[in-house]
């Protein structure tokens, strides 16, 4: 399916020219939030994951539940396999969790005891559990994750509770989290779009500008040298944790090609994350377009079935099953083959990927990329359900605890912002 847009849509640009994504507006934005702050220790922020299936109690692959504190899925996954002598790659997990929390999560592995398995041995963690299954572990396979999130400093925390209310009823707005985006600086989806159209200065020249209003300012520093032409001091400015800015600042005084040092820097995983980040891009502007309607559905909708991938077109704005959550809008994860809404809703979608500066869908098939960064395309539901949210008192009276279960798929941040109202 190729879908040709005009570029010429009213955007938001970095100072190097690059689309910014958007401001992500609040389901809940006419009730007040509690104030307060989050993850002000890794205790502050629970999270354990649900599995998708029971396991089996027989078979090959161990399966065995961690809690880790302080530090990411993949950081633990490569102590425990040098804890137990086994290639990384043989350590299956089901989902990635922030390392500012503690984390309980599933592991899987193949071709050792369960004594080795039940001492490995942690500095931040431990092994709480082991059991056996036919298979190994993929991502994804959970059915999602359950909260206790601390929120600190509220101003109003009688507020949180009439906005739970509101969210249990009509849905958590479905948007992708910063973590897609690039943290901070919000530079994948910018740096993706060019790669997909395969301006490879262009996504350099994001990727080493775009600065991140909280990084140190001498990074900051070094990007605007960067931008000014004043390459050889831009490479003396940059710390050394900026290691791919540095390499493409020294391969660039080196007078590489621009295509080049983009493959030569990045890895592959790196490239599928930055075109990931822009479908997710395309999706939170249809999603900030439609806040006040993802709960019902409007003319051309596309709708979905709860707990899977399945979508139907006809969409019937009356229809009953939207308030159990049985169906909900769905929004486009675009590629190649992305079908879209009609009516309304696919003007909306239409609107959305001109914003995002894509102009023909053809893109992900990414020739420009390079092989195997292929994206066909699929839908996403425009909101997630709230489960279970409860709200408790703290030691004090300026703290809330927050605990609820998502789906997987949904971010935790997007319930916290609702409530806070703080960012």
């Amino acid at each position: 399916m190729t879908v040709v847009l005009s570029s010429d849509a009213s955007t938001s640009r970095s100072p190097s020219g690059a689309i910014l994504p958007p401001d992500k507006p609040l389901l809940t934005a006419s009730l007040p939030g509690t104030g307060g702050s989050i993850k002000n220790s890794p205790e502050d922020f629970v999270v354990e994951e649900v599995p998708a299936f029971p396991f089996s109690g027989a078979g090959d692959h161990l399966i065995f539940q961690i809690e880790k504190r302080g530090i990411p899925t993949f950081a633990a996954i490569e102590r425990i396999s040098r804890a137990l002598g086994v290639a990384r790659d043989e350590i299956g997990y089901a989902g990635l969790k922030d390392a500012a929390a503690i984390s309980r999560q599933f592991l899987s592995v193949a071709g050792v005891g369960e004594d080795a398995v039940r001492s490995i041995s942690l500095p931040d963690g431990k092994v709480l559990s082991v059991s056996r299954h036919a298979h190994k572990l993929r991502a994804g396979m959970l059915s999602g994750n359950r909260f206790a999130i601390t929120v600190r400093g509220c101003d109003h925390p009688e507020n949180a509770a009439p906005i739970t209310e509101v969210l249990s009823r009509r849905g958590i707005p479905n948007y992708f989290g910063e973590q897609r985006f690039g943290g901070g600086r919000n530079v994948s989806a910018i740096v993706g779009r060019a790669l997909l159209l395969g301006d490879f200065a262009g996504a350099i020249g994001a990727y080493v500008s775009v600065e991140g209003a909280g990084e140190p300012e001498e990074t900051r520093a070094a990007r605007r040298l960067f931008s000014e032409g004043r390459l050889a001091e831009a490479l003396d400015a940059f710390p050394s944790r900026a290691s791919f800015e540095r390499r493409i600042v020294s391969d660039m005084l080196s007078s590489r090609n621009p295509e080049w040092i983009f493959r030569s820097v990045f890895p592959r995983k790196l490239l599928r994350l930055f075109i990931s980040a822009v479908q997710s891009d395309v999706f939170n502007r249809v999603l900030a377009g439609r806040i006040n309607s993802l709960d019902r559905f409007i003319d051309g909708d596309i709708g979905m079935f709860s707990g899977g991938a399945t979508f139907f077109r006809k969409a019937v704005p009356g229809d009953p099953r939207l308030a159990s959550f049985e169906v909900s809008p769905s929004g486009p994860i675009v590629g190649y083959k992305a079908q879209l809404a009609d009516g309304t809703a696919g003007e909306m979608e239409l609107q959305a990927l001109a914003a995002a500066g894509i102009q023909d869908l053809s893109v992900f098939r990414a020739k420009a990329a390079g092989p195997g960064l292929s994206f066909e395309g699929a839908r996403r539901r425009l909101r997630a359900r709230l489960v279970e949210p409860a709200v408790r008192e703290g030691a004090e009276s300026s703290i809330i605890i927050l605990s609820f279960f998502l789906e997987k798929g949904a971010y935790a941040t997007e319930v916290l912002r609702e409530v806070t109202k703080a960012w």
